[in-house]
């Protein structure tokens, strides 16, 4: 047997991975006195069709109090894809992060988040606490990808600031 050329097997049991497009499949058979015969056929793989995914990072603005330190999630369930295929790969990416009051590293994101609790597609990330009248502004990008490479993606900026409390009384 052999597809496009290039041997694939040989046998009557045999499996042939055939490539979109045109494909001619050849088989040639020995009796071993001498007597060979060969078929050949064209078989035409059709493209799979493919409507790409949805990405959906949420809505477009999300606010976060913090007191003290800790894990923060994103939420990229509401995320589709027409084919329903039941595999997309999700990717949150930091974009662009300012601060004001404080200097803050860049907060990365993480897929390391419980899809059982935070949904399918979700992103983690760590704050540290903030010093008063300090805050973050994070642009969060989610990069969604089925199986056939087509991708979308979609950004939700995050608001970091830390939790207002009353002053303290100094009399």
């Amino acid at each position: 047997w052999s597809v496009n050329g290039y041997g694939a097997g040989s046998g009557d049991d045999i499996v042939l991975g055939l490539l979109e497009g045109s494909n001619t499949i050849v088989c040639s058979a020995d009796d071993v006195f001498g007597g060979v015969t060969e078929a050949e056929i064209t078989v035409v793989v059709d493209e799979e069709p493919n409507a790409g995914p949805s990405a959906d990072a949420g809505g477009p603005l999300m606010v976060i109090e913090v007191d003290g330190s800790g894990f923060h999630y994103l939420d990229g369930s509401g995320t589709s894809d027409p084919d329903d295929m039941g595999y997309l790969s999700y990717d949150w990416n930091n974009v662009s992060q300012v601060s004001y009051g404080e200097d803050v590293n860049d907060y990365y994101l993480s897929m390391n988040c419980d899809e059982e609790i935070y949904g399918e597609g979700c992103g983690r990330f760590y704050v540290p606490s903030l010093e008063t009248n300090s805050y973050v502004i994070m642009v969060a990008e989610l990069d969604v990808e089925d199986p056939y490479g087509e991708n979308d993606q979609d950004q939700i900026t995050v608001v970091v600031t830390n939790e207002n409390q009353a002053p303290e009384d100094t009399a």
